[in-house]
């Protein structure tokens, strides 16, 4: 009885080791996901000519042009 109770707490260990790496692989998946959407929202921004890019590349000098809507 002894050794089924080791091998069943062996067990549960290595269940919960696989979980935790499945969180950091998630974790890692949803970062990259996250700098690839932003590095797509900042090419879109800056080929487009509108006072969210003149915000966002920082060339408001006080008075702002406001181009289309």
């Amino acid at each position: 009885m002894v050794l089924e109770k080791d091998g069943e707490d062996q067990l549960d260990q290595l269940c919960e080791e696989l979980r935790s790496e499945q969180r950091v692989k998630e974790e890692r998946n949803n970062l990259q996901t996250i700098k690839k959407r932003h590095a797509e929202w900042i090419g879109h921004i800056l080929h487009t000519n509108c006072l969210q890019q003149q915000v966002t590349v920082r060339q408001i000098d006080g008075k702002i042009e406001v181009m289309g809507r």
